[in-house]
């Protein structure tokens, strides 16, 4: 009976690893995106923008980041980098990202 409930804790942990693990990626891939909904009201407030122009500009930037990043890596693939690479140069791009981005000024 021991061994029956010690199984189940086993099985019981193992499913809440994968789950957290899950979630954990998801957190770290769609991070930057999914937040912007937190900063919605401050930088239409500053902008003087609807919600509608803000929701807009972020939409516009998703679909131009997705559909470039599938051009990219295609292209990396087909050059024989290896997939390891090809994270670390997504990672390396998204920090030069947000870098050119950070001291841009909110407000004319």
């Amino acid at each position: 009976m021991t061994t029956t409930a010690a199984r189940d804790a086993s099985q019981r942990f193992s499913w809440w690893t994968v789950v957290l693990a899950a979630a954990a990626i998801a957190a770290i891939g769609m991070g930057l995106r999914q937040v912007m909904g937190l900063y919605m009201k401050p930088i239409t407030m500053d902008l003087g923008i609807g919600r509608e122009g803000f929701s807009l500009a972020i939409a516009l930037a998703n679909l131009v980041w997705s559909a470039l990043y599938f051009v990219i890596v295609m292209r990396l693939l087909q050059s024989g980098v290896h997939p390891g690479g090809i994270g670390l140069v997504s990672a390396a791009a998204g920090a030069v990202g947000i870098r050119q981005i950070s001291p841009m000024p909110l407000a004319p």
